[in-house]
């Protein structure tokens, strides 16, 4: 029981700092994309996001900064969110 309960405070734990991680990575896209763009042209980044916006965000952000990796790093974020959430779910007797 002792072990469940810290591999299911530890996944959270990484969780939320993927969660964290994957926010700063959105903000510094849509900040680059915005500092290209006139000020009534900007991309409001809190709110909803479909896939749809997303891959838009994302193509119009390599189009700005080609060399730029911070879509990498949200999708990466956004993996290992997924993984630790079901380590999580299988911890606390969820899922499994």
């Amino acid at each position: 029981m002792h072990l469940r309960f810290v591999l299911a405070f530890g996944s959270f734990a990484l969780a939320m700092a993927a969660v964290l991680f994957g926010n700063i990575c959105w903000l510094k896209m849509v900040s680059a994309i915005n500092s290209k763009r006139s000020p009534k042209n900007r991309i409001f980044p809190f709110g909803w996001i479909s896939p749809t916006t997303f891959h838009e965000i994302v193509e119009e952000y390599r189009a700005v900064i080609p060399d730029g990796r911070l879509h990498i790093c949200f999708r990466m974020a956004a993996g290992i969110l997924v993984i630790v959430m079901l380590i999580f779910a299988v911890s606390i007797g969820f899922a499994g």
